[in-house]
């Protein structure tokens, strides 16, 4: 039974950027959401500026004659929806840009997290993955693998819908990564899904 054994050290830096790419994946729909409404929101936030600025040309003799600060009360409903729209058009696009960067922030400073950016003596053969580092020893069969994602920069093995191995592709040597890539396609009962390249 031929295997491949490699050590593997993620960074927080590494672990950040590729949850930044996963994150698209997995939230596509819900930030493409956020940018629509981002989008429809500043259309009515100018939709109905564009009318407070009709109104005063429409009416600019009176606003001069009374003074250009009466339109506040003759046009403040239509100031507060302007303004609501733009703070809503302002927290979809901050949102839309920032995606899942508090939650990987949050999971990268959690303590119990702190094992995970440890090194790792990582062991592939035909029959399962064995995941060693200096606290703990995780054995998973390929029938337990729930998916496969390999970006430009990464692979990471799903060993659950919230747990993989994220192994920096820089890290291994071609000869490794040739091989790696090989057990993958054989052993896994799945498609390895490409993102990013």
């Amino acid at each position: 039974m031929s295997e491949i054994i490699f050590k593997s050290l993620l960074t927080k830096q590494d672990f950040s950027e590729f949850n930044r790419i996963y994150g698209r994946i997995i939230a596509k729909k819900r930030l493409r959401i956020r940018l629509i409404l981002g989008i429809i929101t500043t259309i009515f936030s100018l939709s109905e500026f564009i009318s407070i600025i009709r109104y005063i040309v429409k009416y600019q003799t009176f606003f001069e004659q009374r003074g250009y600060l009466t339109i506040l009360s003759y046009q403040k409903e239509n100031l507060f929806i302007s303004f609501i729209y733009a703070v809503i058009a302002i927290l979809m696009f901050v949102s839309y840009a920032k995606g899942n960067n508090r939650q990987i922030k949050k999971t990268m400073n959690d303590p119990e997290n702190q094992l995970f950016f440890s090194e790792k003596e990582v062991t592939v053969n035909d029959e399962f993955i064995l995941i060693k580092n200096m606290d703990s020893l995780s054995k998973f069969s390929w029938s337990g693998i729930k998916k496969v994602i390999e970006s430009k920069k990464f692979i990471a093995i799903f060993t659950s819908s919230s747990n993989c191995l994220i192994l920096n592709k820089g890290e291994l040597q071609e000869s490794e990564l040739i091989a790696l890539r090989e057990k993958l396609k054989t052993n896994f009962n799945g498609e390895i899904r490409l993102v990013d390249k």
